[in-house]
Formats: C-alpha cells, structure tokens, sequence
C-alpha cells in the first residue's frame, strides 16, 4: 500500500478506537463540569481522561512475523493457524478468501517436502513464503486499519484499504490454485504412465496360464 498523505494519516488518528475512546472519557469530563461536579481544572482534568481513554486503548496487533523459509509442513500450518486467530474481524469477503486458501493449504503443505525436492522447487518456496510473509503482510497492514477507515476511503486507484486486500488475497488463493493444478497434473499424468506400465506387463497374463 502507498505511503499516505497528511490528510489520510489524520483521518486514520480521528478514526482509530483510541481516539473515540478517548473522546468518550472527555465528553465524561465535560458532563462532570456543565453538571457543576468539578469547577477549577476542569480543562485539564479533560485532558487528563482524554489521555486516559487513549493510553488505555491503545495497543498494537500480534503480528506473525516471518521466519525460515525451510520449517516443516506442521511448522506452517501452526503458523497459518495462528494468523487466521488473528484475522476474525476481517470482513465476509476476505474471509471467504482466506477459507479457500486454508483448503488450497491442506492439501498442498503435505506434499511440501515433494516439492522441494522436485524441478519445480519455485513452488514449494511460493507455499511458504505465502504463510511466512505474503499473507502476514497484507492481513496484518490491513488489521491495523481503523474499520470504518478500511471500508470507506479511497487510498489508491479508486480502492478503499478493503477491497485492496479483497483483491490481495485473491491474486495469493489463484497463485495457490495454479500451484495445484500443476501438482495434480503432474499427479494424473503419473498415473495415466503407470497405468500403460501396467498394460503392457500384465495385459496378456492370462494367455500364460
């Protein structure tokens, strides 16, 4: 995502949950002095539950950082498990998404240490950097995003932060259904080979007996 201007950065303040509450903690403040229940300090004793409300709300998102691009199958599926525990909030769309690169996963992070060891050995480093970096990246970016900031802004090409990861867990989840495809071709011509072996050893075995 592009760097973003004064204007967005602003927004994004305004937007973010510390701020509101913050501001609800002010507003308290404010109620507290037009209701005549403190007089003298009371800009700063609004200031001071502003800051209470956005010290106490702040706080920064897990993040799966990566790691080595070699760890085993089981290693990246409980690294996938845990950045899809993060992404609950994400909305239907990406969700929807990122389920069908959890079933793409399933099938492919068993075959990983084949890959590897294949011609196509590409494949087998797309599969973890997509657990490792590709999909942290994009998910945790976006979850540090103020919701209603993600949904309703434009920041490039007409694109809100939403649709920007929509179409960013789309272009990983084709990668991955590519990546299948080739797999299980490789697969089907296998057994299609193995089946004119098997042909042309034992199709005439029962003239022998």
């Amino acid at each position: 995502m592009p760097e973003l201007s004064l204007r967005y950065r602003l927004l994004l303040f305004l937007y973010s949950n510390s701020n509101i509450a913050g501001c609800v903690l002010a507003l308290f403040g404010l109620g507290l002095y037009f209701g005549g229940i403190i007089d003298r300090g009371w800009g700063l004793i609004t200031a001071g539950l502003y800051g209470m409300g956005w010290i106490g709300w702040y706080r920064r998102k897990a993040e799966v950082g990566p790691m080595a691009t070699d760890m085993s199958a089981e290693m990246l599926h409980d690294a996938f498990t845990r950045l899809v525990a993060t992404a609950k909030t994400l909305p239907p769309e990406a969700k929807s998404k990122l389920t069908s690169i959890e079933q793409r996963l399933a099938g492919l992070l068993p075959r990983l240490a084949e890959l590897r060891e294949s011609a196509d050995a590409r494949a087998a480093h797309t599969i973890s950097q997509t657990v490792l970096s590709y999909l942290p990246d994009a998910i945790n970016r976006y979850l540090k995003l103020p919701p209603a900031f993600a949904a309703l802004h434009v920041v490039t090409d007409g694109k809100t932060p939403t649709k920007l990861l929509i179409e960013q867990l789309g272009v990983l989840d084709q990668t991955l259904g590519e990546i299948e495809t080739n797999l299980y071709s490789g697969d089907a011509v296998a057994l299609a080979a193995n089946g004119r072996f098997l042909s042309d050893k034992f199709g005439n075995t029962r003239s022998l007996f």
